[in-house]
Formats: structure tokens, C-alpha cells, sequence
């Protein structure tokens, strides 16, 4: 007589077991208190589903504007997907989210949406979907994150570091930043023009840099003939992993010009009247001074540097300067400059001058003289030596001539002084002679010793000849003074007596003697 009743087996008495997507029948009759029974009614259905959905939402890892694109999907074996709640943590608390068109992403059949991220900073956003089902099971939530980054990244050269070279073969190197996504890689490109571009070659494989995480290459090595006065530019941009594309900037321009050719150097003499020396060999009654004049170019980078230096020896002391002559503009610009050194006599003119360009590359003049000594010299001031000591004075030998020479230097004079022993040279005549071969335009130092064994003063006589010309003879000549030490204690009282008593005997025996 009952009009309800529970299915399933959880009801007492009830052992029927109830399956899971499974769909059961129903149907009814009755009979009267007449006995009568009526037909079975049409049979009504039920479905049951007792598993949650399953749902799960994608978005891309990276995001580069302010509109993030979102899909989400579900699965019900059973009843089928009812609706989605999607949410995002925007504000660090989860709350539906809201489309660019004002849906709210809760209780939603939609499966897309965009929203947007405008008013916001870059950086990790993350979503969940969950899905509940006709039979009103609702499933767990599924997560999911991207990471907005609406910056460029900012990349930049290290080398090459000068805008000129002297090398076809050189590094170029770079580096960039991005505080987002982080840098993917990096496109970098030369030209010879600025408008046509291309990747570097890098390898014997012909691998290119272009999206390469390389941050050094070397350009010139492989591919790229690299030719002298031709300027190359190298441009650069970064890609981060968002995708992010940095526009090719100043900021990762570079420009080298190559010049592998050495400076070009002109050096002239001029006498007191202005007239070029052309002779190495000059008698100091023809002029007063002798001016050096340095005149330097470079036809790409330009002169860097160019210095005179030079080396003068009067009355026989040595001493050794420079005069810096600046700069010259690249392509040819002159650096230029003089020195006018007192021409007396016994003077001695020794002279260079080097020259650096922008790009490194480095020249330097062999060397000139103007002098009147052709062969040999002495090197010092008059020399000063106490009894019983010894010093050593400088003599220059030189060949001036176009051909080798054996110069042969002889001394003469005061007695005890000898050369020194050398390995350049061959020296006789127990120390009085010195004979050695030189090139032309060469010039060597050797040394006398000077043995002080008496007080007073004495004069040191130098010739020398040459082999090559009988004709060409050389002299000159110093002064050496021998003295006694700057202290000397004299006899002490018993010494003055002994010798008294010495002298008295000596007297005596003379005068028995007599």
C-alpha cells in the first residue's frame, strides 16, 4: 500500500547493489480491493553517476600582451559536464575570473576565454578549472600558470672594443639582459654597407648566428673574406623566451674599419741656414745647431703617436731624449714635428723616430747620425779617480758606411788603460787594441778601464780606422785626473818619532862618513 520507497543498498532489507553508469527501469501496477490488477505503467528511467568530472585548462607558458588567451576541456563518463568554475589569483586570492567582455568564468558551459592583464605588473599568473556534472558531481581543481613578460630584452657588444683593427681575423663577443622570461638567444649580423646584412659564420659546418646562444664568435675565420680599408658594422638584437623580440638599436651597433698597414715615415736634417743634411759626417764649422724634422702619415687609421728620439753626446756626455709629435686624422693626416740640438764640436747626433697608428700597427726608422766622429768616441766628462782606484769610461764605435767595416781603435797616453774583455769584439796588444766588425749604419758600446796608480793628471788618446776606407780615420781624446782619497789620516805620533829618530841616524852616520 506503500506510494514511495528507497533503491539501493543501503536501505534495510535491500540487497540490490546499485552500479555506477549504469541506467535502471521503473514501472507500477495495481490491484483493487476487488481483486482486480491493472497493466504496468510505462517505465520511467533513472542514470546513475556517482564520479566526479575531470577538468583541466590550458594557457601558453609565455605571455607578450596584456590579453591572455584561456581554454579549458572536461570528461564525465556518466551524466556529462553541467557547467565550469574558472578562476584565477590575480589579487593573491582566487575569485572567478572575468572576460574581456564582462563574463564571469564561474558557473560557466564556455570552454575559451580572454582576459586581460592590463592593470597589472609582469610576472606568474596562475588559473584552476573545475567541472561539475548533471548529476551535480563536482570534480577537483586543475592548475595551470603563464608568466606575462611584456618587455624587450636589452643586449649589447663587449668586442671588438676599437673602431680600428689591424687583423683580418678578430672576436666579436656580446651579451644582453631580460628581468622577465629570460633571453632565448641572439641574432647578430655584419655588413660592409648598412644595408645588406648578413649572419656570421662561425664554423667550418657554416653554422650562423642567427637565434644563437653563442655569445662569442670569431668573424674573418670561416665564410667571410675580410679585406683591408673596408669597414664592417655588426648590429644585434636579444629574443627572450616569451617572445620578445628586441629591435635592432644603437645601443648594439658596432663598426670596424681594418688597416693592417704600418705607418709611413719621413725623416729629414736641416743645418742653422736651413739647407738638408745629407751627410752623416759633419764638421760642426759648417753649422750651429741641426734640427730633426718628423713627418708621419697613415692613409686609413691615422697616426696614433709619433715620437723622435734621440741620443746626443758633447763633450763627451751622453744624454738621451724624446719629443711626442701628437696625432694625424686617419686617412692621411699628417703628425709632424722638430727638435734642433747644438751642433758644437766633438758633438755626436743619434736619431729615430717610431710611429704608432690607430689600429696598432707600429713603424720605426732605423737609425741616423750626424757627427764628427765617424768611427769612435769617448763617453763621459773628464774622469775623476782616487790613488790606487780604478773606473771605466764609455767608447762608441760605429760604421756609417754602406758596406761592413772592421773599425780597429787603438789607445794611446796615459798607460794603464785597457779595454774591457767583450765577445763582440777582438781585443790585443794586452787590452790597447780593439778591432770589431760592423754592419752598416751599426754602432757598438765597449768599455776602458782606467787603474789609477799615481796622482796628477794625465790625457787618454783614442784612433781608430777603417778597413773598409784606409782614408777614414777618427780621434779624441780625455782627461783623467788621479788624486788622493777625500780622507787621509796623515802618521800617527809614533811614526813621526821613529822617523826623527831615523833621520837623526842618518845624519850622523853622514857626517862620520865626512
Amino acid at each position: 500500500t506503500q506510494t514511495s520507497s528507497v533503491f539501493g543498498p543501503n536501505w534495510p532489507g535491500t540487497a540490490t547493489l546499485i552500479e555506477d553508469n549504469q541506467t535502471y527501469l521503473f514501472r507500477v501496477r495495481a490491484t483493487d480491493n476487488a481483486g482486480n490488477t491493472g497493466d504496468f505503467s510505462e517505465a520511467e528511467n533513472t542514470s546513475i553517476d556517482i564520479t566526479d568530472p575531470v577538468a583541466s585548462l590550458s594557457v601558453s607558458e609565455y605571455q607578450t600582451s596584456d590579453i591572455i588567451e584561456l581554454n579549458w576541456s572536461g570528461f564525465d563518463g556518466g551524466s556529462g559536464i553541467q557547467y565550469f568554475d574558472v578562476e584565477w589569483n590575480i589579487t593573491d586570492v582566487w575569485e572567478c575570473i572575468t572576460d574581456i567582455y564582462g563574463q564571469s568564468g564561474c558557473k560557466t558551459t564556455r570552454q575559451s576565454a580572454y582576459v586581460n592583464v592590463s592593470g597589472y605588473s609582469d610576472g606568474s599568473y596562475a588559473f584552476r578549472v573545475r567541472a561539475t556534472d548533471n548529476a551535480n558531481n563536482t570534480g577537483p581543481w586543475s592548475y595551470n600558470e603563464t608568466f606575462v613578460d611584456r618587455e624587450e630584452p636589452i643586449s649589447w657588444f663587449i668586442k671588438p672594443t676599437h673602431k680600428w683593427m689591424n687583423t683580418t681575423e678578430f672576436n666579436v663577443s656580446w651579451d644582453g639582459v631580460d628581468t622577465g622570461s629570460g633571453i632565448k638567444c641572439f641574432d647578430v649580423q655584419w655588413s660592409n654597407d648598412t644595408i645588406n646584412w648578413q649572419y656570421i659564420v662561425y664554423n667550418r659546418f657554416g653554422d650562423r648566428t642567427e637565434c644563437t646562444t653563442l655569445k662569442e664568435v670569431i668573424f674573418g675565420r670561416y665564410a667571410t673574406d675580410v679585406r683591408e680599408n673596408v669597414t664592417y658594422y655588426f648590429r644585434l638584437r636579444a629574443i627572450d623566451n616569451a617572445g620578445n623580440v628586441e629591435p635592432y638599436g644603437v645601443g648594439a651597433y658596432r663598426n670596424v674599419t681594418i688597416d693592417i698597414s704600418e705607418p709611413q715615415i719621413n725623416v729629414t736634417a736641416y743645418d742653422d741656414e736651413g739647407i738638408q743634411i745629407t751627410v752623416k759626417v759633419l764638421s760642426s764649422q759648417f753649422t750651429d745647431n741641426v734640427t730633426i724634422v718628423s713627418q708621419t702619415y697613415d692613409n686609413i687609421s691615422g697616426i696614433l703617436n709619433n715620437t723622435i728620439r734621440y741620443w746626443v753626446i758633447q763633450n763627451n756626455i751622453e744624454n738621451y731624449y724624446t719629443k711626442e709629435c701628437g696625432s694625424g686624422d686617419p686617412y692621411g693626416g699628417i703628425s709632424e714635428c722638430n727638435v734642433t740640438v747644438d751642433y758644437a764640436e766633438d758633438t755626436i747626433i743619434k736619431y729615430q723616430v717610431a710611429a704608432y697608428d690607430r689600429a696598432g700597427n707600429y713603424n720605426e726608422t732605423d737609425y741616423f747620425y750626424i757627427v764628427t766622429h765617424p768611427l769612435a768616441n769617448f763617453a763621459g766628462r773628464g774622469t775623476h779617480v782616487e790613488l790606487g782606484g780604478s773606473s771605466y769610461i764609455k767608447v762608441y764605435v760605429r760604421n756609417l758606411q754602406y758596406d761592413y767595416d772592421n773599425v780597429t781603435v787603438w789607445l794611446s797616453g796615459y798607460p794603464h788603460a785597457t779595454f774591457v774583455d767583450s765577445p763582440d769584439a777582438q781585443i790585443t796588444q794586452r787590452g790597447r787594441v780593439l778591432t770589431v766588425g760592423l754592419n752598416p749604419n751599426e754602432e757598438k758600446i765597449f768599455h776602458v778601464k782606467i787603474v789609477s796608480t799615481d796622482t796628477g793628471d794625465y790625457m787618454l788618446y783614442l784612433n781608430a780606422s777603417s778597413e773598409l776606407d784606409i782614408n777614414l780615420l777618427d780621434f779624441d781624446e780625455i782627461k783623467l785626473n788621479f788624486n788622493y782619497p777625500a780622507v787621509f789620516p796623515g802618521l800617527d805620533n809614533l811614526s813621526l818619532i821613529i822617523l826623527l829618530l831615523l833621520s837623526v841616524l842618518v845624519f850622523l852616520k853622514t857626517k862620520e862618513c865626512l
